[in-house]
């Protein structure tokens, strides 16, 4: 499962979406700290198949978490070389403006 939240501002969207057993969690490197809180991620649980919509009906996203970036990876929307790792995490952003 996934947790996702709608960020709207102005005529612009962005799709927060980590795995959902981050949530709650702290990850530290030594260059980043990232809080997965549910104010950014949110709280509302996802499957596959609705990611693989909003892959397909959205255009930029904040991904966090190993099953959903390699989900990413898998649809073509992410590139591997374009995936960073938090503390052991996968991350990635794609926007398209």
């Amino acid at each position: 499962m996934f947790s996702v939240k709608v960020h709207h501002e102005g005529s612009f969207d962005l799709i927060a979406i980590c795995d959902h057993e981050l949530l709650g969690k702290s990850l530290s490197s030594s260059s980043s700290c990232v809080q997965v809180t549910t104010s950014f991620y949110g709280n509302t649980p996802h499957d596959t198949a609705a990611i693989i919509s909003l892959f397909h009906h959205s255009a930029s996203f904040n991904l966090l978490g190993n099953a959903i970036v390699q989900l990413a990876v898998d649809e073509g929307l992410v590139s591997e070389k374009d995936v960073t790792t938090i503390a052991g995490i996968s991350h990635a952003q794609l926007y398209h403006v």
